[in-house]
């Protein structure tokens, strides 16, 4: 929206944006908890616990990024890169139930290849990489 000039109605938007993705962090933590124990309970898989901290990096990585996309939205540079971060962050489940992709190496270098197409993308157009890839690629 704010590449049509409708910034007023992005910022809007925007807030309701925030509150979805609060709530998708907040309910991630819980719904891993929640299947998890069904995992051991119902399907009596064992150590499904120890899993959890997979899908809690991934929360906090989405998580981290829209708060940081919220605290500088204000500099739209940054804001667009952190909002492409957390979506990219999201993917890792995706990725991972892709039958050629169940190994953790390879639904996380699809992650960080979708942040690398960004990468590039202002490697072409402006002829350097932003601070904000620089920064966030490597703790991902």
């Amino acid at each position: 929206m704010a590449g049509i000039r409708k910034v007023k109605l992005h910022r809007t938007l925007g807030w309701l944006g925030a509150a979805l993705g609060t709530s998708m962090v907040v309910l991630g933590f819980w719904v891993a908890v929640v299947m998890a124990r069904f995992d051991t309970s119902q399907l009596h898989r064992a150590n499904r616990d120890a899993f959890l901290i997979v899908q809690f990096l991934d929360i906090l990585a989405f998580g981290v990024s829209l708060g940081l996309a919220v605290l500088w939205r204000k500099n739209s540079e940054r804001h667009r890169r952190l909002m492409l971060i957390g979506s990219c962050a999201l993917c890792g489940a995706a990725f991972g139930r892709m039958p050629l992709m169940h190994s953790p190496l390879y639904f996380y270098g699809g992650i960080d290849g979708l942040i690398l197409l960004g990468a590039l993308r202002d490697l072409v157009v402006s002829r350097r990489i932003h601070t904000v890839y620089l920064i966030a690629l490597p703790l991902l």
